[in-house]
Order: C-alpha cells, then sequence, then structure tokens
C-alpha cells in the first residue's frame, strides 16, 4: 500500500526535503520517499539563459544526434558534420539551430535544471518566502532512512526542521517501529475517513487483479 502526498520536511543548506510517499509492502517493507528541491535565484538563471551555456549544455547532446544521423557515404560530411554548419544532406542540423529550437520549444528551465515536481516545488518556496525563478530536483527516493540503510546508523541531519512531527513518523516507519498507517495520518494528515476511502480503493483494485487472473486461468484451461 502506498499514500502520495507532499510535505516539506526539513532543508540542508539551499537543499530542501519534501516526502512525497508512504509505503509497506509484502514482508514488512515499509518506509517513505522524498525529493530534494533547491531554488534557483535570479543570478543563477541570468547565467542559465547565457546562450553559450545553453549550448555548452546541449553539445554532448548534439554529438549523439550527429553520430546516429551522419552517414559515412554522405558527400558533403563524410560521417562527421560540422557543429556549426550540420549537414543538409544528412538532415543533422548545427549546434546553433539545435538551440534556437530547444529555447523555443522547451524553455531554459527544461534544458538547465531537472524541473520534476516543479509546480509543488514553486508553491513551497512561494509560502516560505523564497525567491526564485524556478525549481531544480537534484534527488529522490528513500532520502529519509538510516544512512546505508544500516541498522543504529544515524538519520540524515537537517539544518532546519519545518515538520517535527512528520519526521519522526517518517524515521519511526522506517525503523519499522511504526504501523504505515499510523505513518500515513501523521505525516499526510489523513481523516480517518480519508483513509478508510483509501484503503476502499486499494482494496478495488487488488479485487480487480484477482479477477483478471482468474479469468486468464479459466481461458488458458478452456484452452
Amino acid at each position: 500500500m502506498r499514500t502520495n502526498g507532499w510535505v516539506l520536511i526539513g532543508r540542508i543548506g539551499n537543499e530542501y526535503y519534501f516526502v512525497d510517499s508512504v509505503f509497506e509492502h509484502r514482508d514488512d517493507f515499509k518506509g517513505a520517499t522524498g525529493t530534494i528541491l533547491r531554488p534557483v535565484s535570479a543570478e543563477e538563471w541570468e547565467w542559465a539563459s547565457d546562450r553559450e551555456n545553453v549550448a555548452e549544455r546541449l553539445s554532448d547532446y548534439w554529438y549523439c544526434l550527429a553520430k546516429d544521423q551522419a552517414s559515412s557515404d554522405c558527400p558533403d560530411c563524410k560521417g562527421y558534420p560540422d557543429p556549426d554548419e550540420g549537414c543538409e544532406n544528412c538532415g543533422v542540423q548545427s549546434l546553433d539551430d539545435l538551440v534556437d529550437d530547444a529555447i523555443r520549444y522547451d524553455g531554459i528551465g527544461h534544458i538547465m535544471f531537472d524541473e520534476s515536481n516543479c509546480c509543488e516545488g514553486s508553491d513551497s518556496f512561494d509560502e516560505l518566502g523564497i525567491e526564485h525563478e524556478c525549481t531544480d530536483c537534484i534527488g529522490g527516493g528513500r532520502i529519509f532512512g538510516r544512512d546505508n540503510y544500516k541498522e543504529g546508523a544515524p538519520f540524515r541531519e537537517f539544518d532546519e526542521v519545518y515538520n517535527r512531527k512528520a519526521l519522526v513518523a517518517i524515521q519511526a516507519l522506517e525503523d519499522k517501529a511504526v504501523d504505515y498507517r499510523y505513518a500515513a495520518r501523521i505525516v499526510f494528515g489523513l481523516s480517518d475517513d480519508a483513509y478508510l476511502c483509501q484503503l476502499k480503493a486499494e482494496n478495488d483494485r487488488l479485487v480487480a487483479r484477482a479477477e483478471k487472473l482468474v479469468a486468464a486461468l479459466d481461458d488458458d484451461s478452456d484452452g
């Protein structure tokens, strides 16, 4: 079972740690997952918007495209197109044109940063009064467990904790000291009614899967 949400837990330097799910599977495998975001300042955005920096970021991508598209039989580039010119015969655009298209269709944020969970992160930074041009995702997954997941190893230490109650519940869940249902209520503030609705949805999903498996077995036996 898994409960999803979005709660800011703590900060280390300029990196903000959000919990996005708590879970429990078979064999008592349970814990929490999260996302690490940092706010991108106006100064860094200005640097990222510089065309030369965008070209440098995309240069490796251009060479990969050129290698895949160019042909050694091409009379113009012989399989090695020039990044300044590309190769019209092979359909390889120049690096300059690639930069133009990327900025036009993808945008600076997508090219220069990882904008995963950007809407949720931006809302959280707005609530904290943190000025930012965009967000940059720099990590995620099982970010709240003990160091190297070794029993007795320390938990991550935060410079600032925004939700102590949720953090304690997450760490207790990671240590298998509390029930998943309890952690979900504490971390995401689920009411009993909301939790019961979630249980019903999960049960309906499992029943549907079981019925599908039974139907497949029946088809096999008929064949």
